[in-house]
């Protein structure tokens, strides 16, 4: 890989998705941060992964990436939908749910409450842009 093809492939991981629910659980847990760490270090990027949930997800992927890519959305969120594939989350109640409580998240009342920050989150985008969602 030459400079200007590493520069490039580097500003392409470095974006995140703009999918609704995405955007929302970056806004949520590090107000978008990609080098945020949370939970006393336990948690790392802009979508505060831990390092099981990281491990649980290349498991299932069938990748060995280094944890720090955890702090490159793009690979933050291969993981976190691998890891939601393995556990078998169909929405993105569950998903969010998940995101915040591990594979039994959308069962537990604590994630309750993160489902709804997440899903307020997704509506304020919609209406501030007239129904279409801009992250």
């Amino acid at each position: 890989m030459n400079g200007i093809t590493t520069i490039w492939w580097l500003l392409l991981c470095l974006q995140p998705t703009p999918d609704p629910l995405f955007t929302a659980i970056r806004q949520v847990e590090s107000g978008g941060m990609f080098m945020a760490l949370g939970d006393g270090g336990w948690s790392v990027g802009c979508y505060q992964i831990g390092q099981a949930y990281w491990i649980d997800g290349c498991d299932y992927g069938g990748v060995d990436w280094d944890y720090g890519l955890a702090l490159i959305p793009r690979y933050a969120e291969q993981v976190m939908r691998w890891y939601w594939k393995r556990y078998g989350a169909s929405t993105d109640e569950q998903r969010a749910r998940m995101h915040c409580a591990g594979p039994d998240g959308p069962a537990q009342v604590c994630s309750l409450s993160y489902w709804m920050k997440i899903h307020r989150t997704i509506s304020e985008r919609l209406h501030e842009k007239g129904g279409r969602f801009a992250p």
